[in-house]
């Protein structure tokens, strides 16, 4: 695991984002092990944390709790690190939170842990690296990341050897100036592998769990979490038929809804399940519909992020798209339409596509930009 090729790993400088699990913990440990000089860095992020050490913290079952920071303390004291806990509390209720607030209100539904890893871990922690006088940064992430080959001025970027826990798809919207600043130890690697070396370092954190929910919304209820940190007032409305347009009963309020959402409905007396096909904020309208009202065969998105050299973009691109995060990549065809406005056309119809998610896209194992869906 060389990171750089023109000067000795003893004098160089790695700042390693500790989010206090088994994976930031391992790569830290390992660019130690490589004889490079190592920082830890774990970012405060919610008002909720009070940093304390006591090791009866409750576990957590998202990233970035108070367990989580007292984790990264305790490997940092294991490994014979510096460790520097860095406050974007304002930073990620500004970015974060309120954007994925705002979606909610559209109608939509937000990932933030994308926007989490583009304004945060690869903006403001990027930016931290001088006065850390650090040389890169580096995270626990399952991906890869190449040199550039002949020709091209950007690095590649590479989904990890194991498509399971591959996490190329929350890393789509990194900052295409970042790219050489960053590095990923993991792709190689498969958990079980992880958790092995945790073991051979001694790390209390070898068998911890992953995170699960999203950390700023521990409990999983989104809807709550969003009437409480929204000027807006979520009022019921109608339930309508996306093909008869017949009204066939209340809704409670377009928070509680996502597209290719089943359960939870309410809606009694039809004949097959009825599926939330489509969500309209402005009337307060949630469109619902058997399930071959999903099907689409083409996806708009904007917000473009490419992580590719702009001569390699082309109309009619040949790729790979991914839709969720867990979806085996479809074949498709990107259809330009402007510098950040893209037609996905899909080879094979797709269902439950959620505006808010994104499109990330591909090419066999590299990953070549993505998209919010509209």
């Amino acid at each position: 695991m060389k990171l750089f090729t023109d000067k000795p790993n003893s004098e160089i400088k790695i700042a390693v984002a500790m989010s206090g699990g088994v994976d930031s913990s391992v790569v830290a440990g390992m660019i130690k092990e490589q004889g490079y000089q190592v920082v830890g860095v774990t970012l405060l992020l919610h008002p909720s944390h009070n940093n304390s050490e006591c090791s009866t913290i409750k576990q957590s079952r998202t990233c970035c709790s108070e367990k989580d920071i007292f984790d990264a303390r305790r490997v940092a004291q294991k490994l014979g690190i510096p460790h520097y806990v860095l406050n974007y509390e304002d930073q990620f209720r500004e970015k974060v939170i309120k954007e994925f607030c705002k979606t909610y209100e559209k109608g939509k539904t937000p990932i933030p842990c994308i926007l989490c890893n583009q304004h945060i871990k690869f903006d403001l922690l990027l930016n931290s690296l001088k006065e850390l006088d650090c040389d890169l940064l580096v995270t626990g992430h399952y991906l890869k990341w190449l040199p550039p080959v002949e020709n091209e001025d950007l690095p590649q970027i590479l989904k990890g050897n194991d498509h399971k826990r591959d996490q190329s798809y929350f890393l789509y919207s990194t900052p295409r100036e970042a790219l050489n600043n960053i590095r990923f130890p993991l792709g190689d690697y498969t958990k079980d592998q992880t958790r092995e070396l945790a073991k051979k370092y001694g790390l209390s954190v070898a068998s911890k769990p992953d995170s699960q929910d999203i950390c700023f919304v521990p409990n999983g209820d989104y809807a709550t979490f969003v009437k409480n940190n929204s000027q807006t007032t979520f009022k019921a409305g109608d339930f309508i038929h996306i093909q008869t347009n017949k009204i066939l009963c209340q809704h409670k309020g377009i928070i509680h809804y996502t597209v290719g959402q089943r359960k939870g409905l309410g809606i009694g007396g039809t004949k097959e399940p009825l599926y939330v096909i489509k969500i309209d904020a402005k009337t307060n309208t949630v469109y619902v519909g058997e399930k071959e009202f999903l099907q689409q065969d083409s996806v708009n998105i904007e917000s473009i992020n490419w992580l590719i050299d702009k001569n390699l973009i082309a109309d009619n691109m040949q790729v790979q798209v991914k839709l969720r995060s867990t979806q085996t990549p479809l074949p498709a065809t990107l259809k330009i339409i402007s510098d950040d406005k893209i037609q996905v056309q899909l080879l094979t119809s797709d269902h439950a596509v959620s505006p808010g998610q994104a499109c990330v896209f591909y090419q066999k194992e590299r990953m070549l930009g993505g998209g919010i869906i509209q």
